[in-house]
């Protein structure tokens, strides 16, 4: 393999990806036109943002390495001191590749946009230990494991994880503030791996297989299969949960009108389920409601029915 450094500032057009002269090896000096990273079949290589953009130097411009046939990284880093951005919104304007890895570490840089290109590749490992306050990491098309303690991410509507993957979500010093995660309606979560919430803020639109939260605050709006608590708040404002288990935090669906059924709910002691969102009958609990020493609120006059 080879590493890249991104100096933007070749003989060239200065955003282009693949164009050699816009990157530097570690010597510190720039490579010929035809070698970018990927370019060569075989070579999975190293890149890396972690300098500030200089005098005339400019950010990576959006490529698609996929379609060009280039060859799976083995990482793109991008550290604190990169000031610049990385592809941008709209069509074409994602840096479209496969990466083994992705390490985020960002003080400085802007907005970021990546998408995994293939099926069973794409970007196989994202890990957001850093992020700017006012920009994000944009995700697009095909992604494994999401790693996020620090930072903001946003999910492209159209993609898709891979079946296994996970996604965890923690904090470095701010339980709710140093993470939000935007998950549209669209957005293919995983089918067999897990969802873990330990800490920040998540918003979910999409339908949903194995959540547990730990901490933090996850809001969901669409189905859920299995839920499982032992702090935090699930806020559930749309959308049907097969099983929840709650043995610590809250399950808190009285923000919401929308017509909702829990089928199977366990409440044990330390744990909260509030349902009393203002209408009765509007929250039903399905086959199965048990008590053990934690709080359930219903909503004034409603009753149980079992459907």
């Amino acid at each position: 393999m080879a590493l890249f450094r991104w100096e933007g500032n070749g003989a060239g057009t200065k955003t282009d990806w693949d164009d050699g002269r816009n990157w530097l090896d570690p010597a510190g000096a720039n490579y010929v036109q035809a070698r970018y990273p990927g370019a060569i079949p075989g070579v999975h290589d190293d890149v890396i943002y972690d300098t500030a953009l200089g005098g005339g130097a400019l950010s990576t411009a959006g490529y698609d390495a996929v379609a060009a046939g280039d060859e799976t990284l083995n990482r793109l880093a991008v550290g604190p001191a990169y000031n610049g951005t990385i592809g941008a919104a709209g069509a074409g304007g994602q840096i479209r590749i496969n990466a083994a890895d992705i390490y985020i570490q960002s003080g400085a840089s802007g907005d970021i946009h990546l998408e995994g290109g293939t099926l069973g590749a794409g970007l196989e490992n994202i890990t957001v230990l850093g992020f700017t306050a006012l920009n994000a990491l944009y995700l697009y098309g095909h992604i494994g494991d999401l790693f996020i303690e620090k930072g903001a991410v946003i999910l492209d509507a159209a993609t898709v994880f891979a079946a296994d993957a996970s996604i965890t979500t923690r904090y470095a010093t701010a339980i709710l503030a140093d993470v939000t995660l935007t998950i549209p309606a669209g957005v293919t979560l995983p089918t067999t791996g897990i969802i873990v919430c330990f800490g920040g803020r998540i918003n979910c639109a999409a339908e949903t297989v194995e959540l547990y939260v730990y901490g933090g605050e996850w809001t969901q709006a669409a189905d859920l299969m299995k839920l499982g608590m032992t702090g935090g708040q699930c806020i559930w404002n749309d959308g049907d949960i097969t099983a929840a288990v709650l043995e610590g935090g809250t399950l808190n669906g009285s923000g919401s009108v929308i017509s909702r059924v829990v089928d199977h709910i366990y409440v044990y002691r330390g744990a909260t389920l509030n349902l009393n969102n203002g209408v009765l009958g509007s929250i039903t609990i399905g086959t199965v409601h048990e008590a053990w020493g934690g709080v359930t609120t219903w909503q004034p006059g409603d009753r149980l029915i079992q459907v």
